[in-house]
C-alpha cells in the first residue's frame, strides 16, 4: 500500500497521520530492488518508536528500511513532521533511498537522542537536503546532532533554515553546504558557501513563516543540487522574488523589505 505514496492535495495539513505518542506514524520497509517512494502533503504527528534495538527505536515520524540491493529513490517533500519520537534516533525521519530527496518540509517539535529531527541510513546514498525548517528539536544534549547524515552517503544539504534547536543542528564534515541559516554548525565541509547564522525571524514560536526583514528571505540558491520543489509547504510558487527563500516557505516578496 505504501509502496509509492504520493498525496496530490497542496495542503499539507489535510491528510494526517497521528501516532498518539504511542505508534509510530509510517512505517515502510523496501525489499530488493529499483521501486521508488514518494511522500507528499502529509503532516506525521506525535508518532512514537520507543524499542531498545533494531528498527524500533528510531524513525519516530517515518522510518524507511532497505535491504542490501535497494536501490530505489526516496523523496520527502512537502511533510510537516511534528511532535516525534524515537528512543535512540531519528525522532522525525529515518530515511533510506537512493538517492534520497527531503526537501521542503518542517520539522518542528521532533525529538531523540540523537538526529532528533531527521537521520538518514547509511548505504551509499546521494542525499539531497533542501529547504528545509527545523526547529524546536530535543536531543540528549547540547552537542547531540539535529540533522546527522552518517556512513558513507554522499551528502548536498542546501537552503534551510535550522533554528532555536537543543544540540548541534549540523556537522559538516565532508557535506557540501550552501545557502542555509543554520544557529549551531560544526565540521569541515567539503564545499560551504553563503551560509549564514543570522536569526531567520520566524513569524512566532508556533509559526516558522519568515517575517518581513528576515536574512532568509530572496537569499537561496536557485539551483541547488536537488533541485526545488515547485511549490512551497503553503503550496505556493517557490520562488517569488529574486530568489528562492531558505526554508520551507516562500515569503510575498511584495512585503519581502517590510512594507505592508
Amino acid at each position: 500500500m505504501f509502496g509509492n505514496c504520493d498525496f496530490q492535495t497542496q495542503d499539507s495539513t489535510t491528510s494526517i497521520i497521528d501516532g498518539a505518542d504511542t505508534n509510530a506514524g509510517l512505517i515502510i520497509n523496501r525489499g530488493v530492488g529499483t521501486g521508488s517512494t514518494t511522500i507528499r502533503r502529509l503532516t506525521v504527528t506525535r508518532g512514537f518508536q520507543g524499542g531498545s534495538q533494531g528498527n524500533v527505536d528510531r524513525g519516530g515520524g517515518i522510518a524507511i528500511f532497505t535491504v542490501t540491493g535497494s536501490d530505489g529513490g526516496t523523496t520527502v517533500e512537502n511533510v510537516i513532521f511534528r511532535d516525534n519520537h524515537a528512543s535512540l534516533i531519528g525522532g522525525g525521519g529515518y530515511l533510506a533511498g537512493k538517492p534520497l530527496v527531503v526537501r521542503n518540509n518542517l520539522f518542528v517539535g521532533n525529538g531523540a537522542p540523537t538526529g532528533s529531527a531527521l537521520a538518514n541510513l547509511s548505504n551509499g546514498s546521494t542525499v539531497f537536503f533542501n529547504n528545509n525548517t527545523v526547529t524546536q528539536s530535543v536531543g540528549s544534549g547540547p552537542t547531540a546532532a539535529v540533522v546527522r547524515f552518517d556512513g558513507d552517503s554522499t551528502v548536498f544539504v542546501s537552503n534551510n533554515v535550522l533554528w532555536g534547536n537543543f544540540g548541534r543542528d549540523l556537522f559538516t564534515n565532508g557535506l557540501t553546504v550552501i545557502a542555509n541559516v543554520v544557529q549551531t554548525m560544526a565540521g569541515t565541509p567539503s564545499l560551504a558557501s553563503g551560509n549564514s547564522s543570522s536569526d531567520p525571524l520566524f513569524v512566532s514560536a508556533s509559526d516558522q513563516r519568515l517575517r518581513p526583514g528576515s536574512p532568509a528571505i530572496d537569499s537561496g540558491a536557485n539551483t541547488p543540487f536537488g533541485g526545488l520543489a515547485t511549490r512551497d509547504l503553503d503550496g505556493e510558487v517557490r520562488i517569488k522574488g529574486s530568489a528562492v527563500d531558505r526554508g520551507a516557505y516562500e515569503s510575498d516578496a511584495v512585503f519581502a523589505s517590510g512594507f505592508e
